[in-house]
């Protein structure tokens, strides 16, 4: 179980369920730093691929429950997958991260040019409470590494970075008191091929104070 914001009215008797989510929150807090640091609010280990499609797709989707972000507080989306364009031509890869049916994060563009070999990409994406719980900015980092493989079960390392993009939004207006989905949508330009293919291999959502 994760770590999940709660509130509660006077006299209200808890669920089991509800006293569960008070002692993960309770243990969150005494094991963070000047409060909670960090909270890790999601994880999706589970492979998404969008290959031979030239249209926007959703690869990672979650609810943020209304209060997360309240007036000061940050979400920290880290994403981590793999592309290969082996369709004999360049490919520009869009990742773009939505809250609230806004985007708040990218579009973050890397082009790929042509390879047999599969590149680890890295999307960071964060959104900020902007002193008020109807205002936010956002940012987003796409890393993509050089067109070397990725690594094995060996172990072996990939080369360094080879196309790194950052973007920002600084007006947001979307009411995080109530429960809102966050999600990262991939685009793969240009027509659609078998050999032009992104996977998503992970996923984590953490909330930040």
């Amino acid at each position: 179980m994760a770590y999940s914001f709660q509130t509660f009215s006077v006299g209200q008797v808890l669920t089991a369920a509800q006293m569960n989510q008070v002692e993960v929150n309770i243990r969150d807090h005494i094991h963070g730093v000047s409060g909670v640091s960090s909270v890790l609010l999601d994880v999706d280990t589970s492979d998404t691929t969008i290959v031979n499609d030239a249209t926007e797709q959703t690869v990672y989707s979650f609810t943020v429950a209304g209060g997360t972000l309240s007036t000061n507080r940050l979400l920290r989306l880290t994403v981590f997958g793999e592309i290969l364009n082996n369709s004999g031509t360049a490919r520009t890869l869009t990742l773009r991260a939505k809250y609230g049916g806004t985007q708040f994060a990218g579009p973050a563009i890397a082009t790929i040019a042509s390879s047999a070999s599969r590149r680890a990409v890295r999307l960071t994406a964060l959104l900020a409470a902007d002193g008020a719980t109807n205002a936010q900015q956002g940012q987003a980092e796409l890393h993509v590494g050089s067109a070397v493989g990725v690594a094995g079960p060996d172990g072996t390392a990939t080369a360094g970075a080879a196309n790194l993009d950052i973007t920002a939004h600084t007006a947001l207006a979307i009411d995080s008191t109530t429960n809102q989905t966050l999600l990262v949508t991939v685009l793969l330009g240009g027509t659609a091929h078998a050999s032009w293919e992104y996977v998503m291999r992970a996923a984590y959502l953490e909330a930040v104070r």
